[in-house]
């Protein structure tokens, strides 16, 4: 199951949740764009092309990359 829940005007991150945009990524994680292209060009924040231009971004990736810096 696929869920998505806004509160406040905030992205919640769900179980079961596979992908978000770039936008609903930074608001989940309350990043700006800038931030988060740092992170995928110099920390190897993992995500996946939709096509040439857009990136989604994986969440069981995402939350497996997060835990991972917290170990470091």
């Amino acid at each position: 199951m696929v869920e998505q829940q806004r509160q406040s005007g905030r992205v919640l991150l769900r179980e079961g949740l596979i992908a978000l945009s770039e936008v609903d990524l930074c608001e989940a994680l309350n990043l700006k764009a800038d931030t988060l292209g740092y992170l995928r060009r110099e920390k190897g924040f993992p995500f996946a092309r939709a096509s040439k231009f857009d990136r989604v971004y994986l969440v069981a990736d995402v939350l497996d990359w997060l835990r991972k810096q917290k170990a470091q």
